[in-house]
């Protein structure tokens, strides 16, 4: 059986407690009944044994609601009290639905024979439920004012008799009329000055007497008052229960009304008071007055209104809310805090709020909030909080002190608000601005390589033109075109990276791609490794340039073999997820939707937290010197930012790496199919072509190409001199061949002048990367014509008369 114990005095509380479980029961505990009310809809006990005084909700307000309730109406309910002794008393709390009524002291024995029988007729549904009444929550202040009461009365009455009798005895008349003289005017003394409001009225309402305090009160003086009833000055929200109680007292159904009502002062103000209206009667029984006594409680309402706004406040504020005594123990949390938490309110109160705070946390500051909140009123920071199951989130603290009356601390309120995600949000920010300096840096290398590139492969396969291939000087020359090769490799993978490449859109599907590199992936792992792969074939599909999505896979998975130096499986897998709520991934919002994820998994020794932060910087590695160069992970980094996804990399020391790379799918059931141009194998032409570069080894060797096939040649080393040789010549200049990324003037500005003054002129574009958001979208939409450096003689070529026609 199971027995809920509610008294505010902890050590009677704990005590009943104790004996009852040394007798065989589960107990529990509350110290009002507001909070007993909570634990009987949670706890569900066979029975409440329940004081009657406490703060909040007292035991006959409890009683009611439990059995006012349809759940809990069934709880035997046993009221345990020293203060309420009398018959009346009982007679009460058994009208509520009490199963029994036991007054302090009783013996050990006889108080558990008391507990077991009713619980024996609880188990034999032999409890009734009483009829229901209201609450009376003043009724203790009630009996104390109806006792001064009738004390009152009687001395009045004794007074009476004490005139019949003088009436009766002329010889102690003189004494008897000066002790009642006395008594009259110790009565009228006592009724002036008393500390609370008093008045007498007649039964019809209407004022005979006030005293000063009741004319303070309300602001009436006896002579203005009289011309009011006392219902007149009753709030209207007050005025039924106070005629109908009214009523009652004078048809003698009751002894006395006790409520908390407002009235309405001589200046239209609303006063609070606690009223105890009571009927003096003469010797026939008869209503003679009536006495009503009032307490102004208008400061106590008022700080109770203002308590309770303030605590449902904090109640319902999103952020943690700790109470702690000056050495930081909890007293009390809000809801918000036990959310955050994870913690039960009786788990954490009493506690020293330190344990909620991770070790990670420098000492100095742990150290530094107490004395500082003491010393300056207050301290801000941020700290990492720890929650019951020991995980750790980033938070703001704020403290300040709680003051009493007399201006000393009594307490410290502590303010904790969540900001992990902030703190994330910062990080990625950091990494976003990280990567994107670096990206530039890697794009500008890209170009001055690019250059150096157009020019090494361009007079390498100009000599190989003009070489027997049998001639060993030939070999020599492969040997160089191969290394150029390999170099422009190098620099596609930097303008990957930072997103500066010009890729080739088409509609993919992963199985395909996996089906045609499979092979080429198994060579590049070795015999010791096995490499499995889990690519579901599906209809859906999703934009990328094909070269670097393999590019990727090859990447990711030379990865994962280099992480397994002994051997082991590499897990190639893909599916098709959704996604449902937006993703933010370094400075960019993906939309929620479907997404083709694409997993490689390896089981090598994994990567700490630190090394995960900057795998994907350019140049860092964690591979010995010539092992690798640092740009395999940046590559795949550039060519998904390109391609609107994300990726989410797990890893442990030990325990394996996992990549997971997610591509927005497209709906559609078919695949784009580009033409092809078909470009004519005469390469040699006679129009005039104006060549802006600034790089001069780039623009001698394209010249010499274009001279060498029959062009006639305009150059120009600057965007200033392309201007002024275009406005010195007067016949057609069919082609301007023009770099984007010049000093002074960039290729974009100088066409647009160019135009004016040639419009016949046609355009193309040469760059090793683009800095231009709109070129870039131009270029992918093949609105204009473009070379990208490094290109090829032959590539110059082509590209001349397929723009030309």
């Amino acid at each position: 059986m199971k027995i809920l114990i509610v008294d505010d005095n902890e050590d009677s509380r704990v005590y009943l407690e104790r004996s009852l479980k040394s007798q065989g029961y589960a107990t529990s505990g509350a110290d009002n009944g507001e909070s007993a009310l909570a634990k009987a809809k949670e706890w569900k006990p066979n029975m409440i044994i329940s004081d009657i005084m406490m703060p909040e909700m007292d035991g006959f307000e409890l009683c009611k609601n439990i059995k006012s309730n349809e759940e809990l109406k069934t709880i035997c309910f046993v009221f345990y009290t020293a203060t309420f002794i009398d018959n009346k008393d009982r007679e009460l709390a058994i009208s509520f639905g009490a199963s029994e009524y036991i007054v302090k002291p009783v013996p050990p024995n006889e108080f558990f024979e008391i507990i077991k029988n009713v619980l024996k007729k609880y188990e034999n549904n032999k409890l009734p439920i009483s009829p229901q009444i209201e609450i009376n929550k003043h009724e203790l202040n009630e009996r104390h004012v109806h006792t001064l009461t009738k004390k009152l009365h009687k001395k009045v009455s004794d007074l009476e008799k004490e005139r019949e009798a003088l009436k009766k005895s002329e010889k102690n008349y003189q004494d008897i009329a000066k002790n009642l003289k006395e008594s009259e005017e110790l009565l009228r003394n006592t009724f002036e000055q008393a500390a609370v409001g008093i008045a007498h009225l007649t039964p019809e309402w209407r004022f005979l007497r006030i005293n000063n305090r009741f004319s303070e009160i309300l602001g009436y003086t006896l002579d203005e008052i009289k011309e009011f009833t006392f219902k007149d000055i009753t709030h209207p929200n007050h005025l039924k229960s106070y005629i109908d109680n009214t009523k009652k007292l004078i048809s003698n159904n009751i002894n006395t009304h006790s409520a908390e009502k407002r009235f309405i002062c001589k200046d239209g103000s609303i006063v609070w008071v606690n009223l105890t209206l009571s009927v003096v009667r003469d010797e026939f029984g008869e209503p003679r007055y009536l006495t009503s006594v009032i307490e102004d409680i208008s400061k106590r309402k008022n700080a109770e209104k203002e308590i309770n706004m303030l605590a449902h406040a904090i109640k319902s504020i999103r952020e943690s809310v700790c109470v702690t005594d000056l050495e930081e123990n909890v007293i009390f949390v809000n809801d918000a805090f036990v959310r955050a938490y994870g913690f039960k309110r009786d788990e954490i109160e009493g506690k020293p709020l330190a344990s909620l705070r991770s070790q990670k946390n420098p000492p100095e500051i742990l150290n530094d909030i107490l004395p500082e909140t003491l010393k300056n009123g207050g301290w801000q920071g941020g700290i990492i909080s720890q929650k019951k199951d020991r995980q750790e989130f980033h938070s703001f603290l704020s403290t300040s002190i709680i003051y009493d009356q007399a201006k000393s601390p009594v307490a410290l309120i502590e303010v904790i608000t969540d900001v992990s995600e902030r703190v994330k949000l910062e990080e990625q920010l950091r990494h976003s601005q990280k990567m994107e300096i670096v990206g530039n840096l890697a794009g500008g290398v890209a170009h001055d390589f690019n250059n150096l590139l157009t020019v090494i492969n361009g007079y390498t396969q100009l000599l190989t033109m003009g070489i027997d291939k049998n001639d060993p000087i030939y070999s020599q020359l492969e040997e160089i075109s191969n290394a150029g090769k390999r170099a422009e490799n190098l620099t596609r993978q930097l303008l990957i990276f930072s997103r500066k490449e010009i890729p080739q859109q088409a509609l993919l599907k992963m199985s395909k791609i996996v089906v045609g590199i499979e092979k080429m992936l198994n060579r590049l792992i070795g015999d010791d490794i096995e490499l499995i792969s889990d690519v579901v074939d599906n209809f859906d599909s999703f934009y990328a340039d094909q070269g670097q999505i393999e590019q990727i896979l090859m990447n990711l998975i030379v990865n994962a073999r280099d992480a397994m130096p002994e051997g082991g499986r590499i897990l190639l897998k893909s599916r098709n997820v959704e996604i449902k709520t937006p993703i933010l991934w370094e400075d960019d919002k993906l939309d929620s939707g479907w997404y083709l994820m694409v997993a490689v998994s390896d089981s090598g020794f994994g990567m700490t937290s630190e090394t995960i932060a900057r795998i994907f910087e350019p140049f860092y590695t964690t591979k010995e010197v010539g092992k690798g160069t640092g740009l395999g992970l940046s590559t795949v980094y550039g060519i998904v930012k390109q391609w609107k996804g994300f990726i989410d990399v797990t890893s442990e020391p030990g325990k394996g790496t996992t990549f997971k790379i997610y591509f927005p799918l497209v709906k559609e059931a078919h695949t784009e199919v580009e033409e092809v141009k078909k470009v004519s194998n005469f390469l040699f032409g006679h129009e005039t072509i104006l060549v802006a570069e600034d790089d001069d080894s780039v623009r001698n060797l394209v010249c010499r190409v274009l001279k060498m096939h029959g062009y006639s040649i305009l150059e120009a080393p600057h965007g200033g001199s392309a201007l002024l040789k275009c406005e010195q010549y007067n016949d057609d200049i069919h082609i301007i061949l023009c770099d984007i990324v010049m000093p002074e003037m960039n290729g974009i500005q100088l066409v647009k002048r160019l135009q004016t003054l040639h419009p016949e002129m046609k355009v193309i574009f040469m760059s090793g990367y683009i800095n231009n958001t709109e070129m870039i979208s131009q270029i992918e939409k093949k609105n204009v014509a473009f070379l990208q450096k490094p290109f090829s003689p032959d590539a110059l070529l082509k590209k001349i008369r397929e723009v030309l026609g």
